[in-house]
């Protein structure tokens, strides 16, 4: 899951949540990679054909964005 925070009165509290991997989409991992006006970029650690399923070598760039209380595809 990617859960985005929002600076409030000092603190913080969750914004929205995103289900964003796991193991039937393939995605076995997440770093991110930076936040940048307003954009969440993230390195998924994905798949392979030729990996094993206990070692994926690929990496996919993905970005979302808080929308009206959601976590959305960037365009």
């Amino acid at each position: 899951y990617l859960v985005a925070y929002v600076a409030e009165d000092g603190s913080f509290r969750p914004a929205a949540s995103r289900f964003i991997g796991g193991r039937y989409r393939k995605v076995f991992g997440a770093d991110v990679a930076g936040i940048e006006q307003g954009r969440i970029q993230l390195e998924l650690r994905v798949l392979e054909p030729d990996d094993a399923y206990c070692c994926p070598s690929g990496v996919e760039r993905v970005q979302f964005v808080l929308e009206n209380g959601e976590l959305v595809d960037a365009p």
